[in-house]
């Protein structure tokens, strides 16, 4: 029996140097943040904000 969890990334676009929340791998064009693979979206968004890259 495979269970298949919903992760989120908090990912950095290199291009707008923004950060955002993702529901799936991220892409060539974002890097994850730190270590940012959280189990629920809210984790995720207090992840974020604790992130200075994220915050600068």
């Amino acid at each position: 029996m495979t269970q298949t969890a919903t992760e989120y990334y908090v990912v950095r676009d290199a291009t707008t140097k923004k950060c955002t929340i993702v529901d799936r791998e991220p892409t060539t064009t974002t890097t994850v943040v730190d270590n940012g693979i959280f189990k629920t979206r809210t984790e995720a968004e207090t992840g974020m904000k604790s992130m200075k890259v994220c915050t600068d």
